[in-house]
């Protein structure tokens, strides 16, 4: 499997965002403002996502919160048009017409526009301008502008100017066929692209003026373009298909299962990686009658054309998965899972249903969704970490929430000689699920079974943490205290704060004199207690909120008239655990990035350096000085020779 299949395989709807404020805006005057309208630009940046709607109101979401933060519509007859995100200085450009001036504060590309201003991003501080009514288009390419000018009799005049400080470069007229309409003119560094109403395409090289012709039979005019100036490519967009074509006018990838949802070929829902060699596009979905309107992201290679990905709402949960007690085989079945399974699929058909805008984060494998109702949806994986004990039933844990024997389970210890993962989708998750050894081995907690755990958790991001423990352990002891101080050393306190305590063997019958409720509080403040103290997070409580889940795995575990697993109180106990593990997801605190530097902790180098200013004073003043004085006294008392 390839790095981009295995990258996106797991991706699933993991949030949405609503751009619209159905109680108004107060600082918004502008009654369109206030209205529904499809997301058209999508930009995330550090921990923050912004989402712009067609109406001109933008928002920005926190993603650790994921609550809206703000409108970037800092005054009232403010209309934002579109976004840009500068690297260089980690800032937002807007770029926005305002109602006091009749929206002519700034303009689009396409419109005529008097005085042209080029500003150094570094600072913004203006470079020079280019004052010329007659220019009525430019083109950026890496370091050089060109202009296109007023067509006339004889062509269309163009400058290719230095965008360092506007030298002009050079000054030319391309010749046109007369009374033919210009589909196109397009520039990509020296190359310039040139497309009439039913004539060839013509690919000139400015330096030298050679001319390179592509029959209009197989060159026919785009809706849209997308350049890649590192592989010297350029992509097409045309009925819904996309093409690669390279600077000699020829074909080089035609996509296989490729097929654009939208006709315009609108290119903000489209997104090429930063190596240029991916293309996420929104597209139709090979599954119209069960998904409705929903499409699909198809990742694809863009040099083979192969598609290496999909995401779409079957991805969620299987459309016939049915285990009720009928055996009906999921025609027309009306068991609380199905019928669960069938809510969870509808919602990520919603999330996939008329995407107007895509974006992906690179850095943190998220794709981000805008519709035409002002929804921005995140879809992401969910990573679990798995530990505890051996034989309290994390493997069996696991098997439950996958829904399939995955790991081998043994009765009295564990049978996971090493970490392992699996993967399968759940309640609109995928659970990226990695079970671990028992950490105790000879009664003592195993350093080695913890090194091999650390080496497989390297660079690996885990949301949630699921501490395993049995309910019907009647005691806490010295052992306890001591894995989670292990825990605690090898992966940071604030793994922690994403933890949930999973006591299994939950169908047990309490001792005399306790009722159920009252043993299961007894034994969860035991063990969060213990918790605290094995990670010395006791003075700070109240930000380790760890909740308790009750998991009962036995085959001979009572079940409800849907075939659930249920609890001594009649509770399911699996969409219980997958509630609070989304909850714990979206606690607000950061997931745990496993690091070489959070596993080997601090450098034993730099252990004390801060001490060392503080020691040197001391010698200083109580070592160095007293000797001084001492000697001092030692000479004043010699006697001093007679012939002196």
């Amino acid at each position: 499997m390839s790095d981009a299949q295995e990258r996106f395989r797991h991706i699933r709807l993991q949030e949405e965002y609503d751009t619209h404020d159905p109680k108004g805006y107060c600082s918004l005057m502008l009654p369109f403002l206030k209205k529904r309208s499809k997301i058209i630009e999508i930009v995330a940046a550090r921990d923050i996502v912004f989402a712009l709607a067609q109406s001109g109101v933008c928002a920005a979401f926190s993603r650790e919160t994921n609550q809206r933060i703000c409108f970037l519509n800092v005054s009232p007859d403010e209309v934002i048009r579109s976004l840009f995100y500068n690297k260089n200085n980690d800032s937002l450009i807007t770029v926005s017409v305002y109602a006091s001036d009749n929206f002519s504060s700034l303009k689009c590309r396409t419109t005529r526009i008097d005085i042209y201003k080029v500003f150094d991003l570094k600072n913004y501080t203006m470079l020079y301008s280019i004052s010329d009514e007659n220019v009525q288009e430019i083109k950026i390419s890496p370091g050089i502008m060109l202009l296109i000018f007023t067509k006339t009799s004889g062509g269309v005049p163009l400058k290719i100017l230095s965008i360092e400080d506007g030298t002009v470069l050079k000054s030319f007229s391309h010749l046109l066929h007369r009374n033919k309409k210009v589909d196109f003119i397009e520039q990509f560094n020296e190359k310039l692209l040139v497309k009439q109403e039913n004539e060839n395409l013509q690919i000139l090289d400015v330096r030298n003026s050679e001319l390179t012709e592509v029959s209009r039979t197989e060159f026919m005019t785009p809706s849209a373009f997308i350049f890649l100036y590192e592989n010297q490519l350029f992509l097409t967009f045309r009925n819904r298909t996309v093409a690669v074509w390279n600077f000699r006018g020829e074909l080089v990838t035609s996509f296989e299962d490729h097929l654009l949802s939208h006709p315009d070929c609108n290119t903000n829902n489209i997104y090429i990686t930063s190596d240029q060699d991916l293309i996420i596009s929104y597209c139709n979905s090979d599954e119209p009658l069960s998904d409705g309107n929903a499409g699909s992201i198809n990742i694809s290679n863009i040099l083979t054309g192969k598609c290496l990905a999909k995401i779409k709402a079957s991805n969620s949960v299987p459309a016939d998965e049915c285990n009720c007690s009928a055996n009906c085989g999921g025609r027309n079945c009306n068991s609380r899972k199905r019928v669960q399974n069938s809510r969870i699929r509808n919602a990520v058909a919603e999330a996939l249903e008329d995407i107007t805008a895509l974006f992906y984060d690179e850095d943190r494998n998220e794709i981000y969704t805008g519709n035409r109702l002002g929804l921005v949806h995140n879809v992401n994986t969910l990573t679990i970490l798995v530990m505890g004990k051996g034989g309290v039933g994390k493997s069996s844990t696991v098997n439950s929430l996958i829904g399939e024997r995955v790991v081998t389970v043994s009765a009295f210890q564990s049978e996971t000689p090493r970490p392992v993962i699996v993967s399968r989708s759940r309640s609109g998750f995928t659970l990226n699920i990695i079970d671990t050894p028992g950490l105790v081995e000879g009664g003592y907690v195993s350093d080695q079974v913890l090194e091999n755990i650390k080496r497989f958790l390297l660079n690996k991001t885990i949301d949630v943490l699921l501490y395993v423990d049995r309910l019907d352990a009647y005691r806490v002891d010295n052992l306890d205290r001591q894995i989670v101080k292990a825990i605690t050393d090898s992966f940071g306190r604030d793994l922690w704060k994403k933890s949930v305590v999973v006591l299994t063997h939950a169908q047990l019958s309490p001792p005399d004199l306790l009722s159920y409720e009252e043993f299961f509080s007894r034994r969860s403040e035991s063990l969060l207690k213990c918790i605290r103290q094995g990670a010395r997070i006791s003075k700070d409580a109240q930000n380790y909120a760890i909740p308790v889940a009750l998991v009962e795995n036995s085959g001979r575990c009572n079940k409800n008239e849907y075939d659930e697993k249920i609890l001594p109180s009649g509770s399911p106990w699996i969409p219980n655990l997958v509630r609070t593990i989304a909850e714990t997801t979206l606690n607000g605190k950061k997931s745990i990035l496993i690091d070489r530097k959070l596993i080997e902790g601090p450098n034993a180098n730099d252990r004390g350096k801060l001490f060392i200013p503080v020691i040197l004073a001391f010698q200083y003043f109580f070592v160095i000085k007293t000797i001084e004085k001492w000697i001092s006294k030692d000479i004043s008392r010699e006697t001093r020779s007679p012939w002196e």
